[in-house]
């Protein structure tokens, strides 16, 4: 699971989203926002947890599958196929819910999204 921290051996700056379809659902997670000390960074918390919420709904619920490419501290890379209709919703609440905390803070979140 993928929990945002500052970290002094990274120098990430933001975090970066980028979220794409070809054959599958493709997200990747990179960064730290670095907007406060870890355990205080309202940014990371927000996007940590959408992506909780996204992870756990497919989890727990069986709108698809996931499979679990790359995790470690700072990068989370996910690709979510077999995607059920209640799937897509949680999808589209993860989308909509990253690009509402980049608009508040660009500074320190960007998401790609090729969805759209």
């Amino acid at each position: 699971m993928w929990y945002c921290h500052l970290s002094l051996e990274l120098s990430f700056d933001m975090i970066q989203i980028y979220i794409d379809y070809t054959d599958a659902f493709d997200i990747q997670i990179q960064g730290h926002a670095g907007y406060a000390e870890k355990g205080k960074d309202i940014v990371c918390a927000s996007i940590s947890t959408l992506y909780q919420t996204l992870m756990m709904s497919f989890e727990n619920d069986g709108y698809g599958t996931l499979d679990h490419i790359r995790s470690n501290d700072g990068f989370e890379h996910v690709r979510i196929h077999d995607v059920a209709r209640e799937g897509l919703g949680v999808i589209t609440a993860f989308v909509i819910g990253c690009e509402a905390v980049s608009k508040a803070y660009p500074v320190y979140v960007t998401v790609h999204n090729e969805l759209t």
